[in-house]
């Protein structure tokens, strides 16, 4: 449940859903409609097309997708629904053309940055047929695509073509099925339409595909092949489902011409989304701001990422694997490397221009980055029984009328996205430090009250500070403080010795979760010299304990509480 939980947060912040605001449509995308998450629904999606009967155990909205996706363990279905959820997400003026074009822009630029890390302006200088900072010369050579042809299949040219004959697939005039309301603040507002697959009419209603007449603004759509000018999301579907069939299970064909526009769209769109999971699990990118890897290492990655992906049916848990098992993502003790820059430059691509060759390598260091904002919050709530963080926030956005929540500030503040204006960071910077700071900085629950938490529990079963203190180190770290660290502790909380209390276990907790160990990921593992046990229990114990909770008959434990075999 954690793992759904946490990768439906990934999926919505990796679609650009809003989560507050005037875009985030909250009665199709915040909570179920279902009563309980189950494959069955992406399963009618996987084998249905969208003018199938509905769903028959009832209306869904896309959170209940989200979820079955998960629970099948096939986010393809996902490509095919999203598009039409994120044109529903806000109805502009219907008889103003300059908002239904600037619109159609707005859909298109952002299915192009999500779905294929691709943008189009960029294009002229850099695809996979030739880059300006290509070259022949492996040691010279600063964009490594994937070798195929991606680009010339999906928009019949290497260097692109107009990005408005891709925005045509997302015109809104005459395909959003809209009611006009006049007098009233919002003039034009979702009505009834086709509902693909039964969707939930707040996801948005359609005009059906044979009844969409020719643009009204005149374009030809284009993706893949020529949609003509009647192009609309229908078309969009219909590519997604032809080419999800026709690649699932398969690996990428590499030979120039082979590929088809349908294969061009999925695997763009693969190779986006696995360096997304890439970028979850890592805290870096796989490309740079040109969209392609800039070193073999990187695109080596990359790829074996995406045919993980869909050589195993678009599964999040292969991808998420993949990533795992790549060497660079579980780096061991820095003590152990023969050298201090082992690694090919995946992390950090440009110290290409290093003047000592060595340098020219990636360090354990290079992994290191900061969590995701949001699996902090949320290792925070479940380690302290706090509530969760909230999800959505149906009130407002900055500088509007609408109160705005402080929580959603703050969430803004620590990097989370919320909005197009509030777009989400992984890094550090002082204004997040002292958001974090003014949140946590006492150790209580900061938006919602948590009268009984984990420190409240450890102060009423008494012992000492030190206890208690080894104790919240085992639940937030993972593991105990280190030697020199007590000296520190005692001068923040008082005597170690001493009777344990509220004030002194809120105290080291604030510290413990300012700190690098709790802050940041890829700190690569070094086992402590001696493990320190819970408060009245020896290692020895503790650690057969946890051999019986595994099975594993074949280790044993020593005095120090160490597993041999």
């Amino acid at each position: 449940p954690r793992f759904r939980a946490v990768w439906e947060d990934v999926l919505r912040d990796w679609l650009y859903l809003a989560r507050a605001g005037y875009r985030d449509n909250g009665a199709c995308t915040e909570g179920p409609s279902l009563p309980t998450a189950t494959a069955a629904l992406a399963e009618h999606i996987r084998d249905e097309g969208p003018l199938a009967p509905p769903f028959a155990p009832g209306t869904w909205n896309f959170t209940d997708l989200l979820r079955s996706a998960l629970e099948l363990d096939d986010v393809s279905v996902v490509f095919r629904v999203a598009p039409f959820v994120q044109v529903s997400g806000f109805v502009p003026d219907g008889d103003d053309p300059n908002d239904e074009s600037s619109w159609r822009k707005v859909h298109a630029d952002l299915f192009e940055r999500r779905f294929l890390n691709r943008r189009m302006e960029c294009l002229a200088c850099h695809n996979s047929e030739y880059s300006v900072t290509g070259n022949a010369d492996p040691v010279k050579d600063r964009t490594w695509e994937v070798p195929a042809r991606l680009e010339e299949a999906l928009y019949g040219s290497s260097f692109g073509r107009s990005i408005l004959d891709v925005a045509a697939i997302f015109r809104i005039s005459g395909v959003l099925a809209v009611d006009y309301n006049p007098g009233a603040d919002d003039l034009f507002t979702l009505g009834q339409g086709v509902a693909p697959w039964g969707i939930a009419a707040s996801c948005g209603g359609f005009v059906a595909p044979d009844a969409i007449q020719d643009d009204p603004l005149g374009y030809v759509g284009y993706l893949g092949r020529e949609l003509g000018p009647r192009a609309s999301l229908w078309d969009l579907e219909a590519l997604y489902r032809t080419g999800i069939e026709a690649t699932r299970g398969r690996p990428l064909e590499t030979d120039d011409g082979a590929l088809s526009g349908e294969a061009a769209l999925i695997w763009l769109t693969a190779l986006s989304f696995a360096e997304h999971v890439w970028l979850e699990v890592t805290g870096r990118h796989l490309t740079t701001p040109n969209f392609f890897p800039r070193n073999a290492a990187q695109r080596d990655v990359l790829l074996r990422l995406a045919s993980a992906f869909v050589e195993g049916g678009f599964s999040l848990r292969a991808v998420v694997k993949a990533a795992l098992l790549e060497q660079y993502a579980v780096l061991g003790d820095p003590r152990t490397c023969a050298q201090d820059y082992p690694f090919p430059a995946v992390f950090d691509p440009w110290v290409t221009a290093e003047t000592v060759p060595e340098r020219r390598g990636n360090s354990v260091g290079d992994a290191v980055t900061r969590h995701p904002p949001r699996a902090l919050l949320r290792a925070i709530s479940t380690a302290l029984g706090w509530p969760e963080p909230t999800q959505t926030f149906s009130a407002g956005i900055p500088g509007e009328e609408v109160p705005y929540p402080e929580e959603a500030v703050v969430q803004g503040d620590l990097g989370l996205f919320l909005f197009f204006g509030e777009a989400g960071f992984r890094g550090n910077n002082f204004q997040e430090t002292l958001a974090f700071e003014a949140a946590f900085g006492a150790c209580k629950a900061p938006f919602a009250e948590a009268p009984v938490d984990f420190i409240s529990e450890l102060v009423g079963r008494g012992g000492s500070v030190d206890e208690g203190v080894a104790a919240l180190s085992d639940r937030l770290l993972g593991g105990p403080l280190d030697a020199e660290v007590w000296p520190l502790v005692e001068a923040l909380v008082g005597g170690l010795q001493e009777d344990v209390t509220d004030e002194a276990l809120r105290r080291a907790c604030a510290a413990l979760l300012a700190s690098p160990d709790f802050q940041l990921a890829g700190l690569p593992f070094v086992p402590p010299e001696t493990p320190r046990p819970s408060p009245g229990v020896s290692a020895q114990a503790e650690c057969g304990a946890v051999l019986e909770r595994l099975g594993a008959p074949t280790l044993s434990c020593d005095a120090d509480g160490r597993a041999r075999r």
